[in-house]
């Protein structure tokens, strides 16, 4: 598995990923910081090629699917634990405190866009937070993407060594760890995505205008979380529609229709505020791009749609383009400011790499998954 080209530029692009904030993390926290960086980069490539490459995986295969599954409950268990003692600890965004305050302002009837953490999210974000917020668990929002991470892998592997692969990629990434510790609902944000992309690969059919209906309401409220999931959309639906246009058309508006109701309420509520504290002014702003280079993704992006079939491929052309995208908003503050004040005195947020992780991860696989036009989803 470890031969094939795509899944070796999915795992490098994961150790960069790694790499960008055990530079900065090092550099923090250590006095020898080259040391253990250069440790990363020749431990962690040996480590993936001993496991991988010589040790029998699927030899573990025989222990049946059931088995399988109690160990990814474990696990998630494990992480539940986890993010329950971490101590309260946040990024630099504080990301977890904007949903926090967002969703105080609103219930108190207080327009939440004032907030002084600047959310940068789309309403429906805040509101599938709402659950946890009403019950005091609002830490735990976070485990949501790690939930259907575990379900949607469990769901798609097609032999022991693939699921082993994803696991260890994620539990190896430091920026895992990272959102666990800081509460970041970025991960989450892109499973959520990738969780709608099952539901609709599992059981909608293209053809039946009633699916289309309640399935592009789904997606509506979806992107009605963060801009970025528009990207992903396009990526996934032009080559899942791809012979049936009119239905494309059709699930596109309804998509758009249901996205705008959930702006307007706020945009009635005080115009001016969404303007110029909305999801729209913050997120233009974090993502510290030119608009010719925003113009020139969209137009690739187009383009790579229309060449996706395989959903790995899909996931893997995402994962690239989301890296790409932000890696060059860093290059940006880089030339600003110069590489150690950008990365180690936080001019840059690491932790929009999530955007790519999780589609990186899912991409790597032993077999070629199902395509995007014939539902082959294991039941």
């Amino acid at each position: 598995m470890l031969k094939q080209k795509q899944n070796l530029a999915a795992i490098f692009i994961i150790i960069i990923v790694n790499l960008l904030f055990v530079i900065k993390y090092s550099f923090v926290y250590s006095t020898k910081p080259y040391l253990i960086i250069s440790g990363y980069v020749i431990a962690f490539p040996v480590f993936l090629i001993l496991l991988f490459g010589y040790f029998n995986i699927n030899s573990i295969k025989n222990i049946g699917r059931k088995k399988i599954t109690w160990a990814v409950v474990v696990f998630n268990l494990l992480v539940l634990i986890i993010v329950a003692i971490l101590p309260e600890m946040y990024g630099r965004i504080g990301r977890l405190p904007a949903i926090n305050e967002w969703l105080s302002l609103f219930l108190s009837k207080k327009f939440p866009y004032y907030a002084f953490t600047t959310p940068s999210g789309f309403p429906m974000l805040f509101f599938f937070a709402l659950p946890f917020y009403i019950t005091g668990l609002l830490k735990f929002f976070v485990l949501l993407g790690v939930f259907i991470f575990s379900f949607f892998a469990l769901k798609t592997y097609s032999s022991t060594k693939e699921l082993v692969l994803q696991f260890t990629l994620l539990l190896t990434s430091p920026l895992f760890f990272y959102d666990l510790l800081v509460k970041s609902e970025l991960f989450f944000n892109m499973m959520l995505a990738i969780l709608l992309f099952y539901l609709i690969l599992r059981y909608s059919s293209k053809s039946s205008k009633k699916q289309i209906i309640f399935f592009g309401i789904l997606a509506g409220l979806v992107l009605s979380t963060r801009s970025t999931v528009a990207v992903i959309y396009i990526l996934f639906f032009v080559p899942f529609f791809r012979k049936e246009f009119p239905n494309l058309v059709l699930f596109g508006f309804i998509t758009l229709a249901v996205f705008l109701l959930t702006l307007l309420p706020f945009v009635i509520w005080d115009l001016n505020g969404f303007i110029q504290k909305g999801p729209f002014a913050v997120q233009s702003f974090l993502s510290y791009l030119p608009k010719y280079i925003i113009i020139l993704f969209m137009v690739a992006v187009f383009f790579i749609s229309v060449k996706i079939y395989g959903l790995n491929t899909f996931f893997f052309q995402t994962g690239f383009l989301m890296f790409l995208i932000v890696i060059f908003s860093y290059f940006i503050k880089v030339a600003e400011f110069g590489w150690y004040v950008a990365l180690v005195q936080d001019k840059i947020d690491l932790s929009y790499l999530d955007f790519c992780l999780p589609f990186l991860i899912l991409s790597v696989k032993e077999k070629p998954a199902y395509n995007l036009i014939l539902t082959k989803i294991r039941n």
